[in-house]
């Protein structure tokens, strides 16, 4: 293979739940895009909160770094969990990140230049944060308030370390 325009380029792709299903259209776009970027002689590592080799074949050509996280673990915890090992992991040097989610998002912190894709907003977060707390036990609700309220700080102010923020719609 010829010396692409990226030759070199250390590339980390970070999406929490890419890879726990074999479906999903946001597990395609990341595929398409770190293959796009291996053709161009960039090295693409991918880091998931869990990886089922079996449910996601196509990632064996890249370097996956799996926290292997339960994939069914209540969400709130899981974000946490999340959040606390992206913050202290030992990472490899990289000079670009691609995030494709909040929690994986934090790595801007720590990872620049970073690209932010969204493919929904984190509507736990923000439109749907009502809605969500409502279902989760009465004892829980004002935790869960304050805990998302936490979020959504880490959430915006992480934003501002983003280089680069893209959409694949209106909605997001």
């Amino acid at each position: 293979m010829a010396a692409g325009r990226l030759q070199g380029l250390r590339v980390l792709f970070a999406n929490s739940t890419m890879i726990r299903s074999a479906h999903g259209g946001e597990k395609e776009v990341i595929l398409q895009q770190a293959r796009a970027l291996k053709g161009e002689g960039a090295k693409v590592d991918v880091l998931t909160n869990f990886y089922d080799p079996k449910a996601a074949k196509e990632f064996e050509e890249f370097k996956v770094i799996s926290l292997q996280l339960r994939p069914d673990m209540f969400l709130g915890f899981r974000d946490t969990i999340t959040l606390l090992k992206y913050w202290t992991m030992k990472l490899k040097k990289y000079d670009l990140l691609i995030a494709h989610d909040f929690p994986a998002s934090i790595l801007a912190r720590r990872i620049r230049p970073a690209i932010y894709y969204s493919h929904v907003p984190n509507r736990t977060l923000y439109s749907e944060r009502g809605v969500y707390i409502k279902r989760l036990p009465f004892i829980v609700r004002p935790i869960a308030w304050v805990y998302t309220a936490i979020l959504r700080v880490i959430d915006q102010s992480t934003m501002k370390k983003v280089g680069l923020m893209l959409a694949n719609s209106e909605d997001a």
